[in-house]
């Protein structure tokens, strides 16, 4: 009995310490030890977060040519360059764009990022993100908040040059630690949520690489 109750706990913590390694493979896709810890724009906003991912690719492709797609993110603009299908299956109408163009080009402090339109899920309002900061050419920083939404996180994203003719694309999330009883349904939410946004966010990577480099 001594020898199955020795196995079992084996077991048990060699399945949580995949688990473990699992998720930060997931949380820090692509990013490099230095990049996951050196502080981005908009960090400050979540000064103690209970989770943080960062991922990353390198794009060759100035900077500025990635900056021309990433500044179109949107639903109801340039989309989010990942799984359009699966988004349309959850009811979000997204159509991703493969060009340019002049009209999304624009995005300023305060303006709203659609991510889900007005009904979606039932939410009268839908799902919009609203831009906390920018640095023009460098960062962009989507703000979550009560009331407008039962979380508080930041979603941010960074272009980062390494020469004239490539740079490094990052996504960083950050999210405020939940109170009280809130800590046991953020947790299984977790669980469900981990891998689908870690899927959409390597896709949208990948998507704004395709096309910058083309």
């Amino acid at each position: 009995m001594r020898g199955v109750a020795a196995g079992l706990g084996v077991g048990l913590v060699a399945a949580g310490l995949s688990r473990a390694l699992g998720r930060r493979w997931m949380a820090e896709w692509g990013a490099t030890p230095v990049e996951t810890q050196h502080p981005l724009t908009g960090d400050e906003l979540i000064a103690d977060p209970a989770d943080t991912t960062t991922r990353a690719v390198t794009i060759h492709a100035p900077a500025d040519e990635v900056w021309r797609w990433l500044v179109q993110i949107g639903t109801d603009r340039g989309g989010w360059y990942s799984y359009d299908r699966l988004e349309r299956l959850a009811g979000v109408p997204v159509h991703t764009t493969d060009e340019v163009r002049d009209e999304w080009q624009h995005l300023a402090v305060g303006d709203r990022v659609c991510l889900a339109p007005p009904g979606w899920m039932g939410t009268p309002k839908g799902m919009v993100l609203p831009v906390a900061q920018l640095v023009d050419g460098e960062s962009i920083v989507l703000r979550q908040q009560p009331p407008d939404s039962p979380w508080e996180s930041v979603w941010s994203f960074h272009v980062r040059p390494l020469d004239s003719g490539s740079c490094r694309l990052l996504i960083r999330s950050r999210t405020a630690r939940p109170r009280g009883w809130g800590r046991v349904p953020s947790a299984a939410m977790a669980l469900v949520m981990d891998p689908v946004t870690f899927a959409m966010e390597r896709r949208m990577l990948l998507g704004i690489k395709e096309r910058a480099e083309r």
